[in-house]
Parts: structure tokens; sequence; C-alpha cells
């Protein structure tokens, strides 16, 4: 099956260097808030939150909602997430796009790296001790963010505006959910969402050429959707 370009993808493709350019500055703003950090002991911002931190009390029904975006990050649901988003868009938009997907889930191990690397924030030890993990930039922001941000525009690109609304609804919520929960700092969530967001310009651009190339296998459909 063969997947052409929507007229959305050729308006990023026709604006790639724009795209990049705004990739490359989210992606700076990891670095940048980490230096901030590393200089000033916290981003700012994130010191009104330590006492919430500690003790995060989210009333109903925002626990339950808080709970419910903190299971999408399990490895176990989100292996399965990624299988289903996989296999859907491999099924109707062709086995190219359907590697995208695994391309954007990607982020994950990129992020995991990274937080090997940068280790827990100074305001992180001083709130919890020496024995936490590496909170900075926030794993469940990044992985929403560039998954569903992936699935966001090939629903979009396709007028398929309820699957585009709900995407939507799970990156916006994910970032201060996690904050709700008391898992992470505004500072981790901010930076998540600039990684992720950047990550999925760069498959974006650099991916829909690829798989608008892919040898067509059977009738082509302007009009599939995600």
């Amino acid at each position: 099956m063969r997947s052409p370009l929507q007229p959305l993808d050729r308006w990023l493709l026709r604006n790639r260097r724009a795209a990049l350019l705004l990739a490359a500055t989210l992606a700076a703003f990891v670095p940048v808030c980490w230096i901030v950090i590393q200089t000033t002991g916290a981003f700012p911002g994130d010191r009104g939150f330590r006492s919430w931190l500690l003790f995060p009390h989210p009333s109903q029904p925002f626990a339950f909602i808080a709970h419910g975006f903190a299971l999408l990050g399990n490895p176990a649901v989100a292996a399965l997430s990624v299988t289903i988003a996989w296999a859907i868009v491999d099924r109707r938009l062709g086995h190219r796009n359907g590697a995208l997907v695994l391309l954007a889930a990607g982020a994950v191990a990129l992020n995991t790296i990274l937080k090997t690397i940068l280790g827990p924030t100074p305001l992180e030890l001083k709130t919890f001790g020496a024995a936490v993990s590496p909170n900075y930039p926030s794993s469940h922001v990044v992985y929403i963010t560039s998954l569903c941000g992936l699935i966001a525009w090939f629903a979009l690109a396709r007028g398929n505006r309820p699957i585009f609304a709900a995407m939507l609804v799970l990156i916006l919520g994910i970032g201060p959910f996690r904050v709700v929960d008391g898992a992470h700092w505004p500072s981790d969530v901010l930076a998540g969402y600039a990684l992720g967001l950047a990550w999925t310009i760069v498959v974006l651009v650099i991916g829909l050429p690829w798989a608008a190339r892919q040898p067509a296998t059977g009738p082509t459909a302007t009009s599939q959707t995600v």
C-alpha cells in the first residue's frame, strides 16, 4: 500500500528549513535549561513546587487522571500502545509510515541516554536525597509528545479530526499531570515537550518523503485515515 503526500505534508516540506530550525531551537532549549538549573540550583518556578512534590495530594478526579497518564509510560502499556499504533498505521498508510511510528517512539531511547548522562537535577537531589533516579527531561512527556505528535499529524493531514483531538488531549495533558502526580518538576516537563516535539519534526521532515516513495503494492488511496 502506498500513502502519497498530503497537502499538509507538502506544506511542511516546502518549509522544511524553518521546521528544522524550529526543531533545533527546541532541542537547544534542553541544554540551555540544564545550564540554568546547574548554575542557579533550579529552573525559575521549580522551587515553588517543592512542597507539592514532597507530599502530592491531588483531589479526585485529578488523582485518577494523573494515575491514568502515569500508566501510559508503564513499559508494558507503552509497548502495547506502540504496537497497536504501528499495526494500524502500517496497515492503512503503508509499511514506511508504520516505521515512522517506531522511529517516533524511539525518542524514549534518546531520552534515556540523555537522562543517564545528565543525572538528577540539584533540586531533585536536595529534595529527595542521593538515591533518586535521573529526572530531566521527563520520559513520559518525551514519549507521548513524539508518538502522539506523529499520529496527530497523520490524522490532521487526512482530515481525521477526532483522532487529532484525542492525540492533542494526551499531549497537552501528560505534562501538567506529571506535576500533579508529584513525579516531575515543571522544568522536566518543559524539556520533555521541547525534546519530543523536536524529534517529531525531524521524523516528519526526513521520513515523509521517504514514506511517500514506498513502492505501491495495492490501490492508492489519498483519503486514507489513521
